[in-house]
């Protein structure tokens, strides 16, 4: 579980970034306010895991959301910096404290679940979370295991997860995705990603193409014939003969 610091000095975003930050899962604390200089009392207080910071700050206001992220920096580096700004002109100037991630204004629930989702898997420690594949839905976060994971399927600007436990659909790229998952998932195709532990076959349907067909499912994903030596010596490393 992480703690979260929100700088948003709009009442409205605010409130809304602390709803929604609030309902993931692994978030166990959130601290919002609206100024500056209370941010960086609560990141020295809090020693929050991760810092959403907005850019540009009420003129009454002696900090900007830049300055802020410099003297979290320095009180304690291991604090993920994501910026929130309504402009992208700062992009270039928030590179000097290295955030995680820049998110344009207006933001969404599919988009700041992604960043937490995807922060999750690199901050948190090795506890009963850390082996688990963490798929952030419209409604609801699910944590399943590799085994229980058939293919993920791209389908318009959406993913698909095929599992045993069902078919779940999510807002995150295949590229992304598959940066992030364990060595029994391979790229068969431009459009899935399989769980090679999971292959029952490999079915010809034409001249260099084949079906991925699945134990215990009835729905299948697509090899590329760019993509087959590469699947078979993922199967051979694994131990698999197919």
């Amino acid at each position: 579980m992480f703690n979260v610091l929100i700088l948003e000095d709009e009442p409205y975003t605010l409130n809304y970034l602390e709803a929604i930050i609030g309902e993931h899962p692994l978030v166990n604390k959130v601290y919002g306010t609206g100024d500056g200089r209370q941010a960086v009392q609560l990141a020295r207080k809090k020693q929050p895991t991760i810092a959403f910071l907005d850019i540009v700050l009420s003129s009454e206001d002696p900090f900007n959301g830049l300055e802020v992220a410099h003297y979290i920096s320095e009180i304690n580096p291991a604090t993920k910096i994501v910026f929130i700004s309504g402009y992208g002109r700062y992009v270039l100037d928030s590179f000097a404290v290295h955030p995680y991630d820049y998110i344009l204004k207006p933001v969404n629930k599919d988009r700041i679940f992604n960043t937490l989702t995807k922060l999750a898997n690199q901050v948190l420690p090795k506890d009963k979370y850390f082996h688990k594949i963490i798929i952030s839905c419209k409604d609801e976060t699910v944590f399943l295991d590799s085994a229980e994971i058939f293919f993920f399927e791209k389908e318009g600007k959406k993913t698909v997860a095929h599992t045993s436990q069902g078919v779940y659909t999510f807002s995150r790229s295949l590229n992304d995705l598959n940066d992030s998952l364990p060595e029994e998932f391979l790229r068969t195709h431009k459009s899935f990603i399989v769980n090679v532990n999971n292959i029952k076959a490999l079915q010809v349907t034409g001249s260099r193409s084949w079906e991925v067909v699945f134990e215990d499912y009835d729905k299948r994903a697509l090899l590329s014939r760019y993509k087959y030596r590469e699947v078979q010596e993922g199967l051979c490393f694994l131990g698999r003969i197919i």
